[in-house]
C-alpha cells in the first residue's frame, strides 16, 4: 500500500486542529502554536518522501498486476465530479500511474523520472500530453 498524501494531510490537518485548540486552552501563544505545526507539517512531509522513495522501490522491485488496480480504485475513488471522474478513467493505466505520482503523491518530476529509470522531458511531456488528455476528455465527455 502506497504513502496515499491526500488521506495522510487531511488525518494530520484534523489532528492538528484538536491540538490547537488544547495548547489555546492551555495558554500557549498563537505564534508558538504557528511554529509547533511548521515543525511538524517538516516532519510530514519528510515522512510523505521518506514512504514515497520506500514504496517506489518496492513497487519497482514486486509490484503486482492486483497491487497496481487496488491502488487505482483507491485513487479513483478520491474523485468527487462526475465528469473528472470519467475524463481520468479513460486513461490507460501508465497514463494513471505517472498522474496519481504527480497529483496525489505531490512528486517532482525528477523524483517521477529517477522511480522510472527516465529522463527528466520524457516524464514531463508524458504528463503534459496526459493533463492535455484529461482536459480533453473533460470538456468534450462524448469523444474519446
Amino acid at each position: 500500500m502506497s504513502f496515499n498524501k491526500g488521506y495522510e494531510f487531511k488525518r494530520f490537518e484534523k489532528q492538528w486542529e484538536q491540538e490547537k485548540i488544547w495548547m489555546r486552552t492551555e495558554g500557549m501563544r498563537d505564534g508558538d502554536i504557528k511554529k509547533m505545526y511548521e515543525y511538524d507539517r517538516i516532519y510530514f512531509n519528510s515522512r510523505r518522501r521518506y514512504e514515497e522513495h520506500r514504496v517506489g522501490e518496492i513497487q519497482s522491485d514486486h509490484l503486482g498486476v492486483e497491487e497496481d488496480f487496488e491502488q487505482n480504485l483507491e485513487f479513483m475513488d478520491l474523485i468527487r465530479d462526475e465528469k473528472l471522474f470519467r475524463a481520468i478513467s479513460q486513461l490507460k493505466t501508465n497514463e494513471l500511474e505517472l498522474l496519481k505520482l504527480f497529483a496525489i503523491h505531490d512528486m517532482r518530476v525528477t523524483e517521477i523520472a529517477h522511480l522510472k529509470g527516465k529522463s527528466k522531458s520524457n516524464i514531463s511531456e508524458k504528463l503534459t500530453r496526459i493533463i492535455e488528455k484529461v482536459k480533453k476528455n473533460y470538456n468534450n465527455p462524448n469523444k474519446n
